[in-house]
């Protein structure tokens, strides 16, 4: 996807009312990508209807957007393990030795919370695919099928830990999740936010 060479604003209000004005930066599919002056985000104009994305990311986004993915997640693992052990280094360093509940949002096939779960970290997962939340139960990882929201989490508990990774981006609304990932982190907790960084100034350079 490469930037448009001559830019043109485009207008329009969500579900909510919300308007959301930017110029378009690329087009995916059948999206316009905007640089939205109202919200402070690049993303997809329209929105995704709710009903649209819960179908896409529960039966569909693996099957058809990642088709692949999940066979050969396994594969890599042995390198994507010393990155996941780094960030769980961290994470040890920074709270004291006895809190290690850690909650992974988005957590796909489950291969981050089996590395935790095997440095003794007391894990669950939140996932709305169907397939990666079966193939992380049966790494004998606790999944929570579904999204996570104000109503899911509250039949979670708290958590010492709250990690997220490459999720903010597939979401219409990201501040309700932070919010709601917020409500049910301990005091003194850590939330782990990763995210790409495509349009950044940093990529563009």
């Amino acid at each position: 996807m490469g930037a448009l060479s001559a830019n043109l604003t485009v207008c329009w209000r969500d579900q909510a009312g919300r308007e959301h004005r930017g110029e378009i930066v690329t087009r995916a599919k059948d999206y316009d990508v905007i640089a939205c002056a109202a919200c402070g985000f690049v993303h997809v104009v329209p929105l995704p209807d709710p009903a649209e994305l819960e179908h896409a990311y529960r039966d569909t986004y693996y099957s058809e957007q990642k088709p692949t993915f999940l066979a050969h997640a396994g594969e890599d693992q042995e390198w994507a393990a010393l990155a996941q052990t780094d960030r769980l280094e961290i994470f040890e360093r920074l709270l004291p030795r006895h809190r290690r509940r850690l909650l992974d949002i988005g957590s796909g096939p489950g291969f981050f919370l089996k590395t935790a779960q095997e440095r003794g970290w007391q894990v669950t997962g939140v996932e709305p695919s169907r397939q990666a939340a079966a193939q992380a139960r049966a790494l004998g990882i606790d999944v929570v099928e579904g999204f996570f929201n104000a109503e899911t989490a509250a039949g979670l508990g708290t958590f010492d830990a709250i990690h997220m990774n490459n999720v903010l981006e597939h979401l219409p609304r990201p501040i309700e999740l932070i919010a709601s990932a917020r409500d049910i982190l301990a005091p003194g907790g850590l939330l782990c936010l990763n995210v790409p960084n495509d349009f950044t100034p940093f990529q563009e350079s």
